[in-house]
């Protein structure tokens, strides 16, 4: 793969701790010239996002050329001198945005999930057109049927792993993203494409998994997920480029393992014993696996079975 995201320089958010499982990600980003951060330092991941800013952001995530500034667009609401005409304006050219049916583009208006994956995916020149999703019919979501028009991107998206379920099962498509969301998902969309270092691969998904115990200690079960499903994700993309590594086997066994214990404290809260004890066995299971491939996998596995005893006596 070309184009890879190299070593990230240290601390350029004030907010953004070095001990976070989304400082690597965040400062990749920064090197690659996505985000920017505030005057202040900070990067105030909460902020929710605007559709301009986020067709900026996945604009240069495609490696885009910078667009020129003051020109004419055919959006009613979208000034002549304002700073996004030119994203508005190649956007448009592109076919990555179409407006609203009034000739409005709506810039600042907030961005929902469903609206950021197919902008995202039509920047890359994903042709969904050659995959006939809507023909197959299938569930992917309670919240997402075949009908709907963001359907062949979000099974598009599934299918790469960019977007998974939640833990009831959903995918929020009309969920208004917030800065660290539109980040995680240009990230993961960018290493895709281009590729990444497996040592930050594994370093991301190593951080990520260390906050799951404490989550699941605090029952924050939705954090315990994300973190939990994002170790799998970069795990599988090092696995992918290391298939014969036994530590890289191992370790993905591992995050797999965790997100199983996840899934297994959601199903125990939702007064599902049966399920939820044979979640722990699938987890035990993975965490057994990667030790047969990396003995010094043993202590995170002990950490899964213990977690998972604990639950279930609970």
């Amino acid at each position: 793969m070309c184009g890879q995201v190299g070593t990230a320089m240290a601390g350029s958010f004030s907010d953004i701790s070095e001990s976070s499982s989304d400082y690597t990600m965040l400062e990749n980003l920064k090197t690659i010239g996505v985000i920017s951060g505030y005057p202040d330092g900070t990067f105030q991941p909460d902020l929710q996002v605007s559709r301009a800013e986020a067709l900026k952001m996945i604009l240069k995530t495609s490696g885009k050329p910078e667009p020129a500034g003051d020109v004419q667009t055919s959006f009613s609401d979208v000034p002549l001198d304002s700073w996004f005409a030119g994203y508005a304006m190649e956007g448009k050219d592109m076919g990555i945005i179409s407006g609203n049916p009034d000739g409005t583009f709506g810039p600042d208006a907030n961005v929902n999930k469903a609206e950021f994956i197919k902008m995202l995916l039509k920047a890359f020149n994903e042709n969904i057109d050659n995959y006939d999703f809507t023909a197959l019919q299938q569930t992917i979501a309670v919240d997402v049927t075949w009908s709907d028009w963001f359907y062949p991107y979000f099974a598009f998206a599934k299918m790469d792993g960019l977007i998974t379920p939640d833990l009831n099962n959903q995918l929020e498509p009309n969920h208004s993203l917030t800065r660290m969301e539109c980040a995680v998902l240009l990230y993961k969309y960018y290493i895709l494409k281009n590729g990444g270092d497996i040592e930050q691969m594994l370093g991301i998904a190593e951080k990520n998994l260390a906050d799951v115990p404490a989550e699941l200690n605090a029952n924050n079960l939705v954090t315990a997920f994300n973190e939990a499903n994002d170790a799998v994700f970069y795990n599988g993309l090092a696995l992918g480029l290391q298939p014969n590594s036994h530590s890289v086997t191992g370790t993905n066994d591992i995050a797999l393992g965790f997100r199983q214990l996840v899934t297994a404290y959601h199903a125990k809260s939702q007064s599902n014993p049966d399920l939820a004890q044979s979640l722990v066995d699938e987890a035990n299971s993975d965490a057994n696996d990667a030790v047969t491939h990396d003995s010094s996998l043993q202590s995170l596995a002990d950490q899964i079975n213990q977690l998972g005893t604990s639950l279930m006596a609970q």
